[in-house]
């Protein structure tokens, strides 16, 4: 999938918690449903994404490195283990 509604729904069946994200899973945020931003869980709350370069932040408010936007704009996490898993 070309863009991050594709994805999104691309893995329309896979959806997850937020916290039961392994690494490689995605996170996507947008607002009103629509999709204007994913990145890439590094485990649970964690995030890798580009908002102009590439940061590894988190979803956690009691982080350090929390983003606090993207928690306002966040929709849902899907993992992409039972889609590429052999």
């Amino acid at each position: 999938p070309r863009d991050s509604t594709q994805q999104r729904d691309f893995f329309a069946n896979d959806k997850i918690q937020m916290d039961a994200a392994e690494p490689g899973d995605l996170h996507f945020f947008g607002k009103d449903g629509s999709v204007t931003h994913v990145g890439f869980s590094t485990g649970g709350k964690g995030i890798l994404h580009s908002q102009g370069f590439v940061k590894e932040e988190s979803l956690d408010s009691g982080h350090k490195s929390v983003n606090e936007k993207l928690i306002d704009i966040y929709l849902s996490t899907y993992t992409i283990q039972r889609k590429f898993r052999p």
